[in-house]
Formats: C-alpha cells, sequence, structure tokens
C-alpha cells in the first residue's frame, strides 16, 4: 500500500527539521523592523541564498513604503505556467 502524501510530507519536513530549526534561530537573531529598509537587507539575504540554494530563482521587487519584497520562483518554470 502506498503511503499517503501526508505521510510522506510528514516525514520529508521531519528530516530537514534541525535546518529548520536553525533557520528560524538565524532568522529570530537578525534585526530586522518592517520601517527600516537597510535593516530588511540581512533578513533578506538569508532568504535569498534558501531560496537560491533550493533551486529558485529570486529577486528583489521595490517597496513603495516598506522596503523591498523577496519574489522567488522555480528556475525552470514555463513563462506562463503554473506553479
Amino acid at each position: 500500500m502506498e503511503r499517503s502524501i501526508a505521510t510522506r510530507l510528514i516525514e520529508f519536513l521531519q528530516g530537514r527539521r534541525g535546518a529548520m530549526v536553525d533557520l528560524l534561530e538565524e532568522l529570530a537573531r537578525t534585526e530586522s523592523p518592517s520601517g527600516d529598509q537597510r535593516a530588511q537587507r540581512e533578513v533578506q539575504r538569508i532568504l535569498a541564498g534558501q531560496f537560491s540554494t533550493s533551486g529558485m530563482r529570486v529577486r528583489c521587487v521595490g517597496g513603495r513604503q516598506l522596503g523591498e519584497l523577496l519574489y522567488a520562483r522555480p528556475t525552470c518554470r514555463k513563462r506562463g505556467a503554473g506553479a
């Protein structure tokens, strides 16, 4: 009998639990007040690195008032196709 998608997802996430906790701790230690664009850059750098290592293409999208946003998408995604 094939394992359910939920079971496989739980196993996948449990196998990466330590790495996820480490990333959350690093993000929590990094100061990033939403009103300070320069202070946000370190968090964006950390997240961009994580996305890139996961095979995502990352770019910063200029924010109008509170700083830039990160946009990440799979590098192999065809233009106009769904995720």
